[in-house]
């Protein structure tokens, strides 16, 4: 029997995928591809002798194969879910869709970041007393009054740059610190809130990008329609990247940065 040539054994692969039964065996190769088999290789010698699932018989020098990783992989019968994509064999992991987005409400019923859902059993006065909401309103008030941004023009690129992306109520005001200006949102529901949160970052990374130095990061404010607040922040040029890169998930970031 001849030794398998490197494309014989891609084309093999292809044949074996089409043929395989459920009981079919994987073989890994170390150079990173696989062979499916009919059952485990018989080693004669140097050689491994493999009987494909059409029932031929063929070979390839046993030195090949990566024993371990094989012997492991079939045991956990992981073996055979393999696939030919782009000229290579892929793994085809049986996996479950993707848990849907954790809903921030969800978050607050199980206590997470240290916010808490009011008690729906107590009397209503207790209840609204003790609201996140409540508790929001309650810091709005105790915050010093809102001055104007004096950088204009800085304020005019932020409004425009948020505008341009969707959001329709924004105000900038100085915040905390001369290079902190404050971005207040108009939020009516968590997906605004959050979008906001998204477009805040955004705005923050292009000016970092377009003026060096102007800015540290944004204070923001999400204020709901009823007068209270959504939340406030306090966002620095990392945590922007980390969000709209996608390394830290919306509601999450939310929670674990929530400032009432």
């Amino acid at each position: 029997m001849r030794p398998l040539r490197p494309l014989a054994v891609i084309l093999l692969l292809g044949v074996a995928l089409a043929a395989a039964p459920a009981s079919a065996y994987t073989i890994y190769l170390k150079d990173g591809s696989r062979i499916v088999a009919k059952e485990k290789y018989v080693v004669r010698g140097n050689l491994a002798l493999i009987t494909l699932p059409s029932g031929t018989q063929s070979s390839i020098a046993a030195s090949e194969i990566d024993a371990a990783r094989t012997e492991q992989a079939n045991k956990s019968n992981i073996g055979t879910a393999v696939a030919i994509e782009g000229g290579k064999a892929v793994d085809l992991q049986q996996k479950a869709p993707p848990p849907p987005r954790p809903r921030l409400q969800d978050y607050i019923k199980s206590n997470a970041g240290g916010l808490r859902a009011p008690d729906k059993a107590a009397p209503p006065a207790a209840t609204a007393a003790n609201t996140p909401a409540a508790a929001l309103r309650r810091s709005e008030r105790a915050a010093p009054s809102r001055a104007p941004l004096p950088d204009t023009a800085l304020a005019g690129e932020i409004r425009g740059f948020a505008t341009a992306r969707g959001v329709s109520s924004i105000d900038v005001h100085q915040g905390s610190s001369p290079k902190r200006p404050l971005l207040v949102f108009g939020t009516s529901s968590e997906g605004a809130l959050f979008k906001a949160l998204v477009v805040a970052s955004n705005t923050l990374l292009h000016l970092e990008s377009t003026k060096p130095g102007a800015i540290e990061g944004f204070d923001v404010l999400c204020e709901t329609p009823d007068g209270g607040l959504g939340g406030r922040f306090e966002l620095t040029p990392k945590l922007a990247s980390d969000l709209v890169s996608g390394r830290y998930e919306i509601t999450r970031f939310f929670v674990e940065n929530v400032r009432f």
